[in-house]
């Protein structure tokens, strides 16, 4: 019961909030950086666990072994990659520049609009 009110006073909490534009222009912003740094907590954990398994299969000389560590490998290459990307994404404005652009845009005019800022093209 106790649980219902709360989710009842948070969701008529949450439609009561509203956002000033140039506030909502510098949290999307925000948003866009926050997002890269948990992508790259994401991969960052997921090694971590890949590594963790590879390392008891080869301690325990477990018959996959060999093979989870093949996995280990090429897992851990392709996390590593991404998260030297967006690190140096982040520090440089580089690759991710025209991406961050595109999503500021695309966020002012949702902000601008309050909504949606298409029409359905089928005429719906």
């Amino acid at each position: 019961m106790a649980r219902g009110l709360w989710v009842r006073h948070m969701s008529r909490s949450a439609r009561t909030v509203s956002v000033p534009p140039v506030i909502g222009l510098v949290l999307a912003d925000e948003q866009f950086v926050l997002q890269r740094v948990a992508d790259c907590a994401i991969d960052l954990y997921a090694m971590v666990v890949v590594l963790s398994r590879a390392s008891a299969a080869l301690s325990q000389g477990l018959p996959t072994a060999a093979h989870e560590k093949v996995l280990c490998d090429i897992w851990c290459s392709e996390a590593s990659s991404r998260v030297q990307d967006r690190v140096r994404s982040l520090r440089s404005g580089g690759s991710g520049a025209a991406l961050f652009r595109n999503l500021r845009s695309a966020s002012a005019a949702l902000v601008e609009t309050g909504g949606v800022v298409t029409a359905h093209p089928l005429g719906v």
